[in-house]
């Protein structure tokens, strides 16, 4: 079989599959295609007390007590979109929500909303989304939507249950590595891209694009997982969007590895700690840089400074010999 250069030709090598589809109906096939796979890295849990004394002594009891509040919602209540905005975006959190949805895109004639709140990155001034929140229920509401029901006068018992089997067809053997998850960090990193790039303007060669989800099941109150997506522009630009992101040689044969954790919701009063240190891990690479370039913004300054102070010196120095020579 010829190799394939990009996705039309692997999706023209498969014809038999239904490779062309929305991502809600995704399956494990087409991770393995793009060359994903999911690495749990999951440690053993931390005992409660160490945990929660590490909390108190890093923050008043009075925030821990509310984070701890918060955290419990997310894990029991229904009301986890508002949980999650309040654990990492309000009172001064690193992120800042932006919408209650994302978008994946396939070339420019394929466009799809995704479910899942984003979020940008407080510090970076930029309103790209680089952190997604997904809940299983929603995405399987989704997912029935796109087989919809018969609707006779009367029951159809044979079209309700070709419906059922395909819905079947879609439900993933681990619901951990919902090939869903994919699509939305893939969405993720389009919009870091859009939102960046221009004629004028190209990323570099092994130009990374960082990205992170957290999906939880409602049923689940014991625990969530969390996403980290390192996209390199390799891998981004097999999808050919957006169009102004050039797409390097070899990039059909790119892959990626998506790191997953598993984060108990215990103790409440770390989760917040423990969930914004690994969002801060996703992204410190990038920390670093804003450093680098406020120190050397700074050195700069000193320069300028010292420079202007030397003229000046140099200026008086003349001045107090024409006076000497008079």
């Amino acid at each position: 079989m010829k190799e394939p250069k990009s996705l039309h030709d692997i999706i023209r090598q498969h014809p038999r599959e239904r490779l062309l589809v929305q991502p809600l109906e995704w399956i494990q096939m087409h991770i393995e295609l793009l060359k994903c796979s999911f690495i749990d890295e999951s440690t053993e849990k931390i005992s409660e007390t160490s945990e929660t004394s590490t909390s108190e002594a890093s923050g008043s009891k009075k925030t821990v007590d509310r984070d701890a509040r918060t955290a419990e919602r997310l894990a029991t209540s229904e009301m986890k979109n508002a949980a999650i905005k309040k654990l990492i975006s309000e009172d001064g959190g690193p992120l800042r929500f932006q919408r209650p949805f994302g978008y994946f895109c396939f070339g420019k004639k394929h466009e799809y909303r995704l479910h899942g709140a984003v979020f940008s990155m407080r510090s970076s001034g930029s309103l790209a989304p680089v952190f997604a929140f997904l809940q299983k229920g929603m995405i399987r509401i989704q997912r029935e939507g796109v087989f919809q029901p018969p609707r006779p006068r009367r029951s159809n018992p044979p079209a309700e249950m070709l419906r059922k089997m395909r819905l079947k067809l879609l439900e993933p053997e681990d619901q951990w590595r919902d090939p869903y998850i994919l699509a939305v960090l893939i969405g993720l990193a389009q919009s870091q891209a859009e939102d960046k790039s221009s004629h004028q303007t190209r990323f570099r060669q092994n130009h990374v694009f960082k990205t992170c989800a957290v999906y939880v099941d409602e049923e689940n109150s014991e625990f969530m997982y969390f996403y980290n997506g390192q996209m390199s522009l390799a891998f981004l630009s097999k999808f050919e969007y957006p169009q102004t992101l050039h797409k390097p040689a070899g990039a059909i044969s790119s892959e990626l590895s998506i790191r997953m954790k598993k984060l108990t919701f215990k103790p409440y009063s770390t989760l917040k700690s423990r969930l914004l240190a690994e969002i801060q891990e996703c992204y410190k690479d990038d920390n670093n840089e804003q450093i680098d370039k406020q120190g050397s913004a700074e050195k700069g300054a000193t320069v300028q400074d010292s420079g202007a102070k030397s003229q000046q010196s140099h200026a008086e120095k003349q001045i107090s010999v024409r006076i000497l020579l008079e």
